[in-house]
C-alpha cells in the first residue's frame, strides 16, 4: 500500500479557499444551473406553442370542414329519402332544389379542404375521399334527374 504523504508547502484549493469563497462558487453554480433549467423549460414551452399553433391553423379547421363536409351529406341523402317518401310534388321540388344547394355547398367545403391540406399523406387521403365523392356525386346527378323528370318510381 501506497501511504499518502502530506507535502507541507502544498495545500489543496479548497484548504486555500476561505468559507466565503466556497459559498459564492457553490451559490454561482447553483444559478447557472438555474440558468440552465429555465433555458431548457422555455425552449419545451417554445417547442408546444409551435405544435399548438399548428394544431389551431390547420388541422381544427380542417376537422371542422370534414365535420361540416359529413353532414352535407347526410343531409343529402336524408333529402333524397323524402323525395321517395314524400307524395305532394311541391315539397318533392324543395327537397329536389334543397339537393342541389347542398352540392355546392360540398363542392365549397371540399374546396376550402383541399387548401388546407398542406402533408403528402393528407393530400392521397382527400384525393380518395374526393374520388369517392365524384363517384356519389354522379349517382346523385342521376337521381336529381330521375327527379326532375318524375321518374322516380
Amino acid at each position: 500500500m501506497v501511504a499518502h504523504l502530506h507535502v507541507p508547502g502544498r495545500l489543496k484549493l479548497s484548504d486555500r479557499m476561505s468559507v466565503s469563497a466556497r459559498l459564492a462558487i457553490a451559490f454561482a453554480m447553483m444559478i447557472c444551473m438555474l440558468i440552465v433549467g429555465a433555458g431548457m423549460g422555455l425552449a419545451s414551452l417554445w417547442g408546444l406553442n409551435q405544435k399548438i399553433e399548428a394544431q389551431s391553423r390547420v388541422r381544427t379547421p380542417s376537422l371542422i370542414l370534414a365535420g361540416r363536409l359529413e353532414v352535407s351529406i347526410l343531409r343529402a341523402t336524408r333529402r333524397m329519402r323524402n323525395v321517395l317518401i314524400v307524395s305532394d310534388a311541391d315539397k318533392v321540388k324543395a327537397e329536389l332544389a334543397a339537393i342541389r344547394a347542398d352540392q355546392q355547398v360540398r363542392a365549397r367545403l371540399a374546396a376550402d379542404l383541399g387548401r388546407l391540406v398542406t402533408s403528402a399523406a393528407a393530400r392521397e387521403l382527400l384525393q380518395s375521399i374526393n374520388k369517392a365523392a365524384q363517384a356519389y356525386g354522379t349517382s346523385e346527378s342521376a337521381f336529381l334527374r330521375f327527379g326532375e323528370d318524375g321518374n322516380l318510381e
